[in-house]
């Protein structure tokens, strides 16, 4: 069974992210063949505050088709997402939109195109920015695949390196600390 979600503009509330992080084939504005629109810029179909002018009109075998938003799925309450730390701490994920991130990843020393960022709400947007940029680093997602590893059963989080210099480790580290500082109940 394959989920589709319909895009219908009220979904994803004006963010617009996958039409700029997404690497996909889409029609020439010319309407004469098809063109690839690279990771990490802005699709010449995307009307700015409105979405895709040909979303609709695509093949649903295309990306902009069959792309499911994570951000988009932990909005919907049967999809909502619990997470657990290193150290088994359940946190509520409810994630800020990903195109909050969006003028981050397009800095020039981010290495990587294609992340979806998934950053939990109850840590400040400004305060994941500086973060980010000091660890090089963002929680993000990735596609969780079967037990063979072929098809997407979800996706899990993680700390998703920025550029080459990153180290992974004191990154994942410095994000979890975050977390525990922000999404954990203070002690009365």
């Amino acid at each position: 069974m394959r989920l589709e979600i319909r895009y219908d503009g009220e979904l994803c509330r004006g963010c617009t992210f996958c039409c700029w992080s997404l690497k996909a084939q889409v029609p020439a504005l010319s309407g004469q063949g098809w063109i690839d629109k690279p990771a990490g810029q802005a699709c010449p179909w995307l009307e700015p505050g409105k979405g895709c002018r040909i979303h609709d009109q695509l093949s649903r075998d295309s990306i902009c088709r069959r792309y499911a938003c994570p951000w988009v799925m932990l909005q919907r309450p049967d999809w909502a997402l619990h997470v657990r730390l290193a150290d088994g701490t359940p946190v509520w994920w409810l994630a800020h939109r990903p195109d909050a991130f969006q003028e981050l990843l397009g800095e020039p020393w981010v290495q990587v195109r294609g992340v979806m960022p998934l950053v939990p709400a109850a840590i400040p947007v400004e305060r994941a920015l500086a973060l980010a940029r000091r660890t090089r680093s963002i929680l993000a997602t990735r596609a969780a695949l079967d037990p063979f590893g072929v098809a997407p059963i979800g996706f899990e989080v993680g700390c998703q390196a920025l550029a080459p210099e990153t180290d992974t480790l004191a990154a994942s580290r410095a994000w979890e600390q975050e977390l525990l500082s922000f999404c954990m109940p203070k002690a009365a």
